[in-house]
């Protein structure tokens, strides 16, 4: 079974992924935030998580795809991949398999991240 959401990545500094880990949401959310606003891929894809799982936040579709997509268009391979996930199941958006095949090609083509790659390219299979 294909996973909904790519886990959550370690920025430079662990407390912030030891504030999640330990379910401090509240902590996570609070260093995240700061980082994504400056541009931050790693932490904007968390956030993406976060706001679709509902982690320390009211779960909302329309605020994780934001996140998703600030990554991804920073070629962020697990934001891709989330992306199309998205757009494939219509959450935060409408509907659009073009655009989930679009989002899961890119993830599948990224070199660096092989367990994004891989789910990616397992999704792409199922839109044949």
């Amino acid at each position: 079974m294909l996973s909904v959401a790519m886990p959550v990545l370690a920025n430079n500094d662990d407390q912030d992924l030891a504030a999640y880990n330990r379910q401090d949401y509240t902590t996570a959310f609070k260093i995240w935030s700061e980082l994504a606003n400056q541009g931050n891929a790693v932490t904007q894809q968390n956030l993406g998580v976060m706001y679709e799982q509902g982690q320390g936040v009211a779960q909302n579709y329309q605020q994780a795809v934001q996140w998703y997509q600030k990554a991804a268009n920073q070629g962020h391979a697990k934001a891709q991949g989330n992306l199309g996930y998205m757009y494939k199941n219509g959450l935060g958006v409408a509907q659009n398999l073009k655009q989930a095949r679009y989002w899961y090609t890119k993830a599948a083509n990224q070199t660096a991240d092989e367990d994004a790659r891989e789910n990616a390219k397992g999704h792409l299979e199922t839109l044949k």
